[in-house]
């Protein structure tokens, strides 16, 4: 006679938890706490695995290698994770030519940790965001982390501005000056197209190409506007810096003339010739991410 027994188990939840954490390596394969990558996982510290490298022959003063950042992927649920790479990505979300796909480990076992090494010191990028995708049952995953390099950036300011308004004939001249301390490149700058304003012949806009910190670069834009409607003319200024290709748009406020006649836009070229010297500086700092669109 055979007696069967039925009792109920427990199940755990799958939990599907993984961290990352990124800290400036030393010379002897340790890390060195880094507040630009410690953002993530507490309690980490100490907890560093072995695992594949790529990393720079060179070396700071302190020990430190340069631009070499120690990636470290932990596994804090309750089931292995398999299949764990490592993909850097740059601010615009592409991927790092220079350093692909990075294996991390085939299995990672609950509570275990495995790390790389990477070098940066070729990003010329302000950031950089680490994500490790990862198989867990079987499905693939991914988390990211964000790194914050040291590197010099520059900012650019429009000063000594110069606004003339023959009829809709707009003729706007200046300065673009780098305020920054690093420089800046592939510098770009034209009337933008709105409701009132359109870029015109013969200074759609203007290649400025590289400048550098402290240095200027005088510009002369023309455009046609609606004199009649228009208080300002939008101005778009496109450059790269640390390695980042950005994009922003700055108000010119054009000269209140009483005397202006309405026209329609792209109307008539009659009209007073109106002269004004803008002593103002309009600055444009690379930090400021909210005016900001990256291409």
């Amino acid at each position: 006679m055979t007696e069967r027994w039925e009792r109920s188990v427990d199940v755990a939840t799958l939990s599907d938890d993984v961290g990352v954490r990124v800290e400036r390596a030393s010379a002897d394969g340790g890390t060195a706490a880094d507040g630009g990558g410690a953002g993530g996982i507490a309690g980490l510290a100490g907890a560093l695995g072995g695992g594949n490298t790529l990393q720079s022959d060179s070396e700071s003063d302190d020990g430190q290698q340069a631009g070499a950042v120690s990636v470290t992927v932990t596994n804090f649920g309750n089931a292995p994770i398999e299949n764990a790479v490592l993909v850097p990505r740059l601010p615009n979300g592409s991927g790092v030519a220079e350093l692909g796909r990075i294996a991390v480990a085939d299995a990672i076992a609950p509570g275990d940790a495995e790390s790389v090494t990477v070098d940066l010191s070729g990003i010329g990028a302000a950031s950089v965001e680490f994500a490790v995708r990862y198989e867990l049952d079987a499905e693939e995953r991914e988390v990211t982390r964000q790194y914050g390099l040291d590197r010099e950036t520059g900012a650019v300011s429009l000063t000594g501005l110069n606004v003339s308004l023959d009829g809709d004939r707009l003729r706007l001249s200046g300065n673009l000056g780098n305020v920054g301390d690093g420089e800046v490149s592939g510098v770009v700058l034209g009337v933008a197209e709105s409701e009132y304003a359109a870029p015109a012949y013969p200074s759609r806009d203007q290649f400025l190409g590289t400048v550098g910190p402290s240095e200027f670069a005088p510009f002369e834009l023309t455009a046609r506007v609606d004199a009649a409607n228009a208080t300002s003319v939008p101005v778009e200024v496109t450059y790269t810096t640390a390695g980042e290709r950005r994009s922003t748009t700055v108000e010119v406020v054009l000269p209140q003339d009483t005397g202006r006649t309405g026209g329609g836009f792209l109307g008539g070229l009659g009209g007073t010739v109106v002269g004004v010297t803008l002593g103002v500086v309009v600055t444009i700092p690379l930090i400021v991410f909210s005016a900001n669109r990256y291409r």
